[in-house]
């Protein structure tokens, strides 16, 4: 079974360090972006299984970072994590009102069972 291939987009290096520690025993490669714009760029360079981004980041959003990727024609699941309780629930249901498309929220801090669950829920 090929590992799944995981792009951690997130401007905190403790959440970074924090998903990497839980997930170190899993079959999955991590990569690894601190804003928006590398995460673009990681997306466009290795094409991963599963994306987890942070909502809001210097340089360019969660956000803005999936529809910079909708525009590349890069379609990949992504799950964004935000501590932010409801500040950005419009920019949110615009994005998912937009074309449709799901838009999975985690809300931080993340638990290891929920970052768990969600890689083996796509390793299926």
């Amino acid at each position: 079974m090929t590992p799944l291939k995981i792009l951690i987009v997130d401007d905190e290096a403790i959440i970074r360090k924090g998903i990497e520690r839980i997930l170190e025993d899993e079959p999955v490669t991590l990569l690894f972006a601190s804003n928006g714009n590398e995460g673009l760029t990681m997306a466009q360079l290795n094409k991963p299984d599963l994306i987890l981004a942070d909502l809001h980041m210097p340089e360019m959003t969660g956000i803005e970072m999936i529809a910079m990727m909708k525009t590349h024609g890069i379609h990949i699941k992504t799950i964004i994590m935000t501590a932010f309780d409801r500040e950005f629930d419009d920019d949110i249901a615009a994005w998912r009102n937009s074309d449709g498309t799901d838009l999975p929220i985690m809300r931080k801090p993340v638990d290891a069972a929920s970052i768990l669950a969600i890689v083996k829920e796509n390793m299926r």
